[in-house]
């Protein structure tokens, strides 16, 4: 059994990953025991018993690798659709437990997963106590959530205080009391992150990663990535080709 410490801090980070996310979230300890579970009763919620299953998935398909690996897809048996994600609790290994998202929509959200990733290990390294919690304000939360489902669409203050129903000077204060951050860089960001499994899995032209992703033009797409991450789109595909190239040896 985990330390009830730690077994804390593990149903913190899933039931807060949860309410953000508005996924079902589970994690499972190194002896399969189901350890925390939130949003069970949202759409397509599995079981416990499905859940538990998860753990004997993962082992087969990782016996005989020396692969570190930061998640796994499973797809969800009798839903052609939905697919969950394990993420070890312990980087790089499975053998101490693994966290569950989901399930899914791979059309929906397959771009978002390694967002997901980084927004769960950023939420289980900083508790409950920094902007990555779950946002207090009804309307900062339904506008995360609206940014998470039509990120790839036009985006603005106004239209997202007119889809709110609320004036658009209140939403900027409230947002970035919230958030630490503004309504446009909190959409910005999220691209940025959506974009990055297109720029490590796939030669897709930049300029159609950019207009996928919700930019106007590949060079706002430019600038935003690199004041986010300190490298342009190509360097950032450079480097992950390279990674990928390092981990196969």
């Amino acid at each position: 059994m985990m330390a009830l410490d730690v077994f804390k801090h593990v149903r913190e980070t899933v039931e807060t990953f949860s309410a953000c996310t508005s996924l079902p979230a589970a994690a499972i300890s190194g002896q399969g025991d189901l350890t925390a579970y939130a949003g069970e009763t949202l759409p397509h919620a599995l079981a416990v018993n499905v859940l538990q299953q998860i753990p004997t998935q993962i082992m087969q398909f990782t016996s005989g690798t020396k692969l570190r690996m930061d998640h796994i897809a499973i797809p969800v048996e009798g839903h052609e659709d939905l697919q969950v994600i394990a993420v070890p609790l312990v980087k790089g290994s499975f053998m101490q437990g693994m966290y569950i998202i989901g399930p899914f929509s791979k059309t929906h959200l397959q771009t978002c997963v390694h967002y997901l990733i980084e927004l769960l290990r950023s939420i289980e390294g900083t508790g409950l106590t920094t902007s990555l919690q779950f946002p207090a304000n009804l309307h900062v939360r339904r506008a995360v959530r609206y940014v998470h489902q039509h990120y790839s669409e036009p985006l603005s203050l106004e239209s997202m205080a007119e889809y709110l129903g609320i004036n658009k000077c209140y939403l900027a204060n409230v947002f970035r009391s919230e958030m630490g951050e503004t309504f446009i860089e909190f959409v910005n960001r999220f691209r940025v992150e959506a974009s990055k499994q297109a720029l490590r899995e796939t030669d897709e032209p930049i300029l159609n990663i950019a207009l996928q992703h919700g930019f106007t033009s590949q060079n706002y797409y430019a600038r935003v990535f690199k004041k986010l991450t300190g490298v342009t789109p190509s360097e950032f595909r450079r480097q992950a080709k390279l990674q990928m190239v390092s981990l196969a040896q």
